[in-house]
Parts: C-alpha cells; sequence; structure tokens
C-alpha cells in the first residue's frame, strides 16, 4: 500500500478517493500561503494543505512563493532578509476584506493548523541547505511523518530529503513543455522513471496537461510510484484525472472540489 492511499476511502472494485490538497492554502478566496488561507481550506473541507518554503537570513523557514517580494516600494530578497525584517510585511488586501493585515508565516505557524487526520505538503523552493532545519521544524511540530509530504522541481532536493530523513515521503514535480513542431510533450515518461529511481522519491506530482494520460499514468503505477496532479480548478479536468485513478488534486478552491469529488463518488461508489 503506498504512503498516500491509508488516507482514502476504499471500497471492493470500486475507486479510491483522492486527496483535495488546497494549493497554498484556500487561495481563490484568501491570501495565498497565509495563515487565514490555511485555516480557511480546512473550513472547506481539504484533505491537506500545500505550501511553498524558503530559508531567511537568520535560518527561519517562511512560506512565501517567490524569493523576491516587493512591498511598499522596498526589495525583499527572501535568503539575505531576517524574519524581523520579513514579518513586517502587509499581504493584506483592500480594507473592507476579511484579510487585512495578514503577514508571512513561519512553516511552524502552517503547522500548527494541519488538524489530526489531516495532511501538508511542504514545496522546496530553494535548494538542500534548508533541509536540516526543514527535520527539526517538521519532527518538533508533533505532527506523525505520515501526514506530510515534501515536494520540489529540484532533483538535488528531493534526493537529499530520502538521505537525511528517509522516513518522510516525497514527491518529485514535474511540468511540461510541448514541442510546437511534433507536439510532443517532455520530459517524457521513460525520463520521468529513471529520474525517480535515481532519486529514490516516493511518486510524481504532475502539472495538469495533455501530457497525462491513461498509458502514462499505468505505466507510472506499473514502477510502484505514487500520482498527484496540480494546479486543477476545472470540473471536468478534476473527474479525468478521478477516473484515472490519482492520488491528489491540487486545487486553489478546495471547496468546490469537494463538491466536484462527492458528485464524482456519488456516481461511481
Amino acid at each position: 500500500m503506498t504512503t498516500t492511499s491509508v488516507h482514502k476511502e476504499k471500497g471492493k472494485g470500486k475507486p479510491l478517493l483522492p486527496l483535495i490538497v488546497a494549493h497554498r492554502g484556500a487561495s481563490r478566496d484568501a491570501v495565498e500561503n497565509t495563515v487565514p488561507a490555511f485555516e480557511l481550506a480546512w473550513e472547506q473541507h481539504a484533505d491537506a494543505i500545500e505550501t511553498d518554503i524558503h530559508l531567511t537570513a537568520d535560518g527561519q523557514i517562511v512560506c512565501v512563493h517567490d524569493a523576491v517580494i516587493t512591498s511598499n516600494g522596498r526589495r525583499f530578497v527572501v535568503s539575505e532578509s531576517g524574519w524581523d525584517d520579513l514579518r513586517q510585511i502587509d499581504l493584506g488586501r483592500t480594507s473592507g476584506s476579511p484579510f487585512q493585515h495578514v503577514r508571512i508565516p513561519t512553516l511552524a505557524e502552517a503547522l500548527e493548523t494541519v488538524p489530526p487526520g489531516k495532511r501538508i505538503f511542504i514545496e522546496v523552493k530553494c535548494g538542500p541547505e534548508i533541509l536540516p532545519p526543514l527535520c527539526s521544524v517538521i519532527y518538533n511540530s508533533g505532527l506523525d511523518t505520515a501526514q506530510v509530504s515534501v515536494i520540489s522541481f529540484h532533483q538535488t532536493v528531493v534526493k537529499a530529503v530520502k538521505q537525511q530523513a528517509p522516513d518522510f515521503t516525497t514527491l518529485l514535480l514535474c511540468s511540461f513543455e510541448t514541442d510546437p513542431g511534433t507536439r510532443v510533450a517532455a520530459p517524457t515518461i521513460d525520463y520521468l522513471l529513471n529520474v525517480l529511481r535515481a532519486v529514490k522519491a516516493n511518486g510524481l506530482s504532475t502539472q495538469d496537461h495533455p501530457a497525462v494520460t491513461s498509458d502514462f499514468m499505468q505505466r507510472l503505477r506499473a514502477a510502484g510510484y505514487d500520482w498527484h496532479v496540480w494546479t486543477v480548478d476545472d470540473p471536468q479536468r478534476a473527474t479525468a484525472y478521478m477516473e484515472l485513478g490519482v492520488d491528489s488534486i491540487t486545487t486553489n478552491s478546495p471547496g468546490r472540489m469537494r463538491e466536484t469529488l462527492n458528485a464524482w463518488a456519488r456516481q461511481t461508489h
């Protein structure tokens, strides 16, 4: 049994239900990668949240997507900035919004929002230098390691996670580029399978893309890997991935995706 499947509903002869992962929290309705976005995701019945992390100059791990932040005319390079400066940045929306004056959280604060039985997908946006403090924060969070997946586009990061913390679930992130002449998408499944073996990842998290076909999925499954997809907000695309047996669907709108999943489950279960 894969790490992800233990959290899914099962029925004899019935497809497994995928996890709904809130992309940077409930990012369509709240300020992404903030505590209010994570909390709203849980209110919208997400199974998991996803967040991006960077390492600050003073060794703090913060939840933010971009390596460089511009706020009120000031430019902050996260890796060169201290936590005292970064936490002063106001990410809030306009006056009257319920999301005024929200701040960049630390990963520890994000982990504190994760309820029992729920999960978090942590995307490492920098290099392997973040791993020692990352392992420390996760181990000190009180969460079971089965609730945590570390994900990255960087092969070096995924490989290093497995070397330093082999009990963590790791996913290699994959985006595709299609050659305009041949219409062939890269990377190919052959290439990806070789990389997954080399970095010892638990699975692959693919971009929502036509390259992800039934044959693609079957070859991935036959090799023993989990399969996840991001970022999907369209109900028809989501349903197609559910039919293919995806392990999780990352979405900006977990509440709406929950409705789609429930409707699909009623038809198939």
